[in-house]
């Protein structure tokens, strides 16, 4: 029997936890995992190409890389990796979304979304604690990084719904890290769900 691989698209606002759950699932389940923003801020910090400098100029300076940039690293990633695969962080916009969908069309994968719908206020507390986010992070760099998520990403999740791409939306404010990888992994895997895979609260599933 031919297994399909799995696309899982994360998203969520910072803060949100989808990160940290991306990073379990990937590590536990052995898929690759392309979390955009680490994967820019390492390509900024290693390269010495001065086209791909100047395309990143805008990272830390609280500007967004321009949609074609972001596209090609995405797609180029996507066709040289083989397997099951985690995107976080990779679909911010209209033109994201079409290019990176129909590339994983065309590869054959079966895609589904993991949503975090923790609220924004959730999202800043857990920032602001310390015990979460970049290095980099400060109070001005936090509210603006959720604030774009409000305004710019989270609308994206009706491209999702008309494409019929399954989704879970995750509101894990009163579940713990290991609670909620549960959780996804459960809806995702169904087949080898763990025993208390059922009543975990705050977790919707819309269907295709």
């Amino acid at each position: 029997m031919v297994m399909v691989p799995i696309a899982v698209i994360y998203m969520g606002a910072a803060g949100s936890g989808k990160g940290k759950n991306s990073e379990r699932l990937a590590s536990r389940r052995g898929y690759a995992r392309l979390e955009m923003g680490e994967y820019l801020r390492h390509l900024k910090a290693t390269s010495t190409d001065p086209y791909i400098k100047e395309q990143l100029e805008p990272i830390g300076h609280g500007r967004r890389v321009n949609d074609a940039f972001i596209i090609k690293q995405s797609i180029e990633w996507i066709r040289n990796t083989t397997g099951s695969i985690v995107l976080d962080g990779v679909i911010r916009s209209k033109p994201q979304f079409d290019a990176v969908v129909a590339v994983l069309k065309e590869r054959g994968y079966d895609i589904k979304a993991v949503w975090f719908t923790t609220p924004p206020a959730e999202c800043f507390k857990r920032l602001t604690s310390g015990k979460r986010g970049r290095e980099d992070d400060h109070r001005t760099s936090i509210i603006r990084r959720i604030q774009t998520y409000v305004s710019e990403i989270r609308h994206l999740k009706q491209f999702f719904i008309d494409a019929r791409i399954l989704i879970i939306s995750v509101d894990n404010t009163k579940l713990s890290e290991e609670e909620t990888y549960q959780a996804v992994m459960n809806w995702l895997h169904p087949e080898v769900a763990s025993n208390n895979s059922g009543g975990f609260e705050g977790l919707t599933v819309a269907t295709r």
